[in-house]
């Protein structure tokens, strides 16, 4: 095994530490690898994310994006053979798009050729069963629910039976956005013990209003005003019936917004 085979394994084998990482970049920079200056440019770019430093994380990112350009394909080719859309975070692919029978039967070659900490699932409401009980959702930090059909919904059913799985305990992101959720499955997200760690939720655009905080934007700066967020009363009553939900306030938690992987 070469020195970058083992310093990519260490990365992989260690997918939400920032060490491994930076031990990669330090020696590829080093060797003129340029996926290791894509992990240096990336690390210090999910710093000043963490720092809220947006300038710095805008230029930083513009300058992975031109890396990433040029190296996709190779960089990612063998998940490429497994899921859709890779994306780049701390310099390698911690995001892709799968199908839920897909990713049942595949998760673990995923898992052993790119440190995935983030998956946008298809249609997976007639599914959810099966990806509830599936051990493999214990990895991820963030998970996102795209439906191409008004079948493929979550709905109130499958977000009761999502957020009872046991393996969601590393969890901070969840994006339901157009999956059909009403109150009762708001609720359900609520009152649910599993998910200790989420930190931001999206709901828009299904039946029930989103109870999440409210925000104005600065004319000037392009920011978040700080002193216009709020919850809304349905967040509030969410919280008078379940006490604190810290999803409900992703706005106060991360210094940019909205969060994404470099967050988490």
């Amino acid at each position: 095994m070469t020195t970058r085979d083992r310093l990519v394994r260490a990365v992989i084998a260690d997918p939400d530490a920032d060490a491994p990482r930076e031990a990669f970049a330090t020696w590829g920079v080093d060797n003129g690898d340029p996926q290791a200056e894509l992990a240096r440019i990336q690390l210090a770019e999910a710093h000043e994310r963490r720092a809220g430093s947006e300038l710095d994380a805008r230029r930083l990112n513009a300058q992975a994006f031109d890396l990433i350009a040029q190296h996709r394909n190779m960089w990612a080719r063998k998940v490429l053979e497994i899921a859709l859309q890779p994306q780049f975070f701390r310099g390698f692919v911690e995001v892709v798009v799968i199908d839920v029978p897909t990713f049942l039967a595949r998760a673990s070659e995923l898992y052993d050729v790119a440190p995935i900490r983030s998956i946008q699932f298809l249609d997976a409401g007639p599914h959810i069963d099966a990806l509830a009980e599936s051990p493999h959702l214990a990895r991820l930090v963030a998970i996102d629910f795209n439906n191409r059909s008004d079948a493929a919904a979550l709905g109130n059913a499958g977000l009761r039976t999502l957020v009872a799985s046991p393996h969601l305990g590393k969890l901070a992101i969840l994006h339901l956005a157009f999956n059909n959720i009403g109150l009762e499955g708001v609720e359900a997200l609520a009152c649910s013990k599993q998910l200790p760690g989420l930190r931001y939720a999206t709901l828009g655009n299904n039946p029930v209003d989103d109870p999440t905080e409210d925000f104005g934007i600065d004319g000037v700066s392009g920011e978040i005003n700080s002193n216009s967020i709020s919850l809304p009363p349905f967040g509030r009553a969410l919280e008078a019936k379940f006490g604190k939900l810290r999803w409900l306030h992703g706005v106060s938690q991360f210094r940019m917004f909205p969060p994404n992987e470099h967050d988490v």
